[in-house]
């Protein structure tokens, strides 16, 4: 599991996304992914389903790379 946080106090964002690499109920490889705020209740959950374990790891290296450029650490 990763997490990344955003933070900027003079505009006002503290932001959390977190990413993981998990198996669902049925057993299918999915691509976890949840972020929202820490100042407010908002939060979303997404779930992507792969058959292959490199290619989640590969969208998940993607994901990464990009929030980065917004300022995740």
């Amino acid at each position: 599991m990763i997490i990344l946080k955003r933070t900027d106090p003079d505009k006002h964002i503290d932001r959390w996304y977190c990413l993981a690499i998990t198996t669902d109920l049925f057993g299918q490889l999915c691509l976890y992914r949840a972020w929202g705020s820490r100042r407010t209740a908002y939060q979303h959950v997404r779930c992507d389903p792969f058959t292959a374990h490199l290619e989640a790891v590969s969208v998940a290296q993607k994901l990464i790379a990009r929030r980065r450029q917004h300022g995740y650490q």
